[in-house]
């Protein structure tokens, strides 16, 4: 969740640098790519996966195993969760998906944002 709410800032960052730099509007598409799957991520895959990790816990963990401490969290953990519907496995591949058409977007707007500068470094043979 840290991880997200961090790349959620750093898109928007980036969103706010275009439009004050007055960017040319075919370079916020990336961006807005970006934006819109950190969000979306944000909030609802992590969250789902969040819960469906602490139901797999409440599920599986054996209280004989743990320490005291880690039983009580254990039973917190099982009221927390019980009532709530179980979100999908398939969550999982969405997220790495989504992973992946971050890292093709942010692929797109470095080979972009080099475009102009492909030009100044070739040198005539």
């Amino acid at each position: 969740m840290a991880l997200n709410a961090v790349e959620v800032g750093v898109v928007l960052t980036l969103l706010m640098i275009l439009s004050m730099t007055r960017a040319p509007w075919d370079y916020w598409t990336m961006p807005a790519v970006l934006a819109a799957i950190a969000l979306l991520q944000f909030l609802y895959l992590t969250p789902a996966l969040d819960l469906r990790a602490q139901q797999i816990i409440a599920a599986e963990a054996d209280p004989q195993q743990l320490k005291d401490s880690q039983v009580r969290h254990l039973s917190h953990v099982r009221a927390n969760v019980a009532a709530e519907p179980a979100p999908s496995a398939f969550m999982h591949g969405m997220y790495v998906c989504y992973e992946l058409a971050k890292l093709m977007s942010l692929g797109g707007f470095v080979v972009q944002l080099c475009g102009p500068c492909t030009g100044a470094l070739s040198m005539p043979l």
